[in-house]
């Protein structure tokens, strides 16, 4: 007979019945507990109220949304906050560039003008726009989860250094922080949702407006998108109209990224695979939603004289040469215009604009702690108080069918999405289905923009353990040769936990659509375009189930 300790012993059932749950629902979900619509409405808030669209709002892009009617003084939602504690390192000036000077991630944040401390929502109240006329919410600081062991600690009045996230303690990066944001009267369904942003925020963007010119070049800039769409004439990569673009290749699923010397060309037509027309059924239902997986940078160095074939040279994603490049790991010939692709080139989308709008959503002095000021003066060097308190002014067919359906019943509940004490021991908020999700295929959420985050290095800053590898978004050339993409995927991409047994849901694709030109438009690069991200199940789900999400392999 063999004995077990203790630990192991807890792990195993301890009846016959025990085992045959086990058998039947799986070990990593007979250890959680059971939850119901009515637990959710008692320990957890709305997660799904808000509902993205194109603003009302000239200049404003896309805002908010309300997705049902929303009762004055209930939540519209909340916002988990994570904190950047130094503001500057949101600042993307380098010498010679002419390139925006901070991230725009800074305009979904909020923070003060006396504190390099930003609190950056992860829900979709980054697309909650400013109208201090037709404001019908505000916002106030969310309660703290009563299952987190840090429960008793108010940190409002601690310092700024005790909601920092401790490298060496992985349950510190659960966010300590929350706004509820409140309609502050009877909010109908489709109506938009506003805040009142404040005078120093007002005052900014107002001084942009009147100071803003067309930015240079902007001329002779179209969209990537709109090129593609189009059918634009494809250049040669070395040609210098060539100034706002550059090429992607598609080749096969999963294709190598081995150095060969003496690198063979390859007739395009000579590899079916590469062309999606040719996937199977099976192909085509698994990748078909990740089709940028098989666009690669390349450069097209020869075409012929009806400009319909190309050859090309297709370089690495991720290795990079002894002298910087790219290394080359393909060379195709006969490659048609269906295989070739425009994309902007790195820097060159409206975010990178010199002219961009940036300003951070100021919090009140009445709301914003004293001690996280930077004037504010500690009993140790005896005045205690702050100085200065004035303003500061610096492919089923029928798919869109059965989605409008689900759309019209969640619409009609109280609330189709929530967030509440994960089941996950020491995981902080998670996030719960409160309307039965019936199948495969159906967004966890609202479809909203992922925010976009270029050049911030590994994990030597704050927001590190709450963002995505922009290659999961289509966002990855935002970025230059050797730099690092990432973005910060609101709702379940920050809300969701992840447990390898019980993954429900995941990554649906991302759409990059500009909605303003920024030939005429002060708000081009103000906000982000990549958009109509969700998190889309895998199965059926339970109202009451928490909704788990993969972080990947590497994680």
């Amino acid at each position: 007979m063999i004995t077990a300790d203790k630990k192991s012993q807890s792990l195993l059932p301890d009846s016959v019945d025990g085992l045959l749950d086990v058998a039947a629902r799986g070990s990593a979900r007979v250890a959680l507990d059971e939850r119901d619509t009515d637990w959710l409405k008692r320990h957890g808030k709305c997660l799904d109220n808000i509902r993205p669209g194109i603003s009302t709002l000239p200049q404003a892009g896309r805002g908010a949304f309300a997705a049902r009617c929303i009762p004055k003084g209930s939540i519209v939602s909340p916002a988990p906050l994570v904190p950047i504690i130094d503001a500057t390192i949101l600042d993307t000036s380098f010498e010679d560039a002419d390139n925006s000077t901070n991230q725009l991630l800074l305009n979904y944040c909020f923070g003060h003008s006396k504190s390099s401390l930003l609190l950056c929502p992860t829900t979709s109240v980054t697309l909650i726009n400013h109208n201090k006329e037709k404001s019908n919410t505000n916002y106030r600081w969310g309660s703290t989860s009563k299952n987190r062991k840090d429960a008793h600690i108010n940190y409002l009045v601690e310092p700024i250094d005790s909601i920092r996230p401790d490298a060496n303690n992985v349950s510190t990066f659960n966010s300590k922080l929350s706004f509820d944001f409140i309609a502050t009267r009877d909010i109908q369904q489709g109506e938009e949702i506003f805040i009142d942003y404040g005078e120093e925020w007002e005052h900014a963007w107002n001084r942009h407006i009147e100071e803003w010119k067309i930015p240079e070049n902007s001329d002779t800039y179209v969209p990537a998108r709109t090129k593609n769409q189009n059918n634009s004439e494809i250049l040669l990569s070395a040609d210098p109209a060539l100034v706002h673009h550059e090429y992607l290749c598609r080749l096969e699923l999963f294709a190598r990224e081995e150095l060969v010397e003496n690198l063979p060309e390859e007739d395009y037509r000579a590899n079916p695979s590469i062309d999606p027309n040719y996937w199977n059924n099976d192909t085509r239902a698994m990748y078909g939603q990740n089709e940028h997986i098989t666009w690669w940078p390349c450069d097209i160095v020869e075409r012929d004289s009806e400009n319909k074939l190309f050859r090309a040279v297709v370089y690495s994603k991720s290795s990079t040469a002894d002298n910087g490049e790219l290394p080359i790991i393909r060379k195709i010939k006969n490659l048609p215009a269906s295989g070739i692709r425009f994309v902007d080139r790195s820097y060159h989308s409206d975010q990178h604009l010199s002219s961009a709008f940036r300003h951070f959503i100021p919090i009140p002095d009445s709301m914003f702690p004293l001690i996280w000021r930077n004037d504010y003066n500690s009993a140790e060097i005896i005045q205690l108080g702050t100085r200065d308190v004035g303003l500061d002014i610096s492919n089923d067919d029928d798919q869109s069918k059965v989605l409008k359906a689900r759309d019209d019943i969640l619409q009609k509940a109280k609330c189709g999405v929530y967030v509440a004490p994960s089941n996950i021991a020491n995981a902080g908020m998670g996030t719960y289905v409160a309307v039965t999700v019936p199948g495969k295929g159906f967004p966890l959420g609202s479809k909203v923009p992922v925010l976009p985050i270029a050049d911030m290095q590994g994990d030597n800053w704050d927001a590190f353990n709450y963002v995505w590898n922009s290659h999961n978004f289509g966002a990855e050339l935002e970025v230059g040769l050797g730099g690092s993409g990432s973005v910060l995927a609101i709702n379940e991409g920050c809300m969701a936990n992840f447990h390898p047994g019980l993954v429900n849901h995941e990554n649906g694709p991302t759409q990059y659509d500009p909605v303003l030109d920024r030939r005429k438009d002060p708000g081009a690069g103000g906000f982000s375009d990549y958009v109509d991200y969700a998190f889309i199940s895998q199965n059926r789900i339970d109202a009451g189930d928490e909704a788990f999400i993969s972080y990947g392999e590497q994680w």
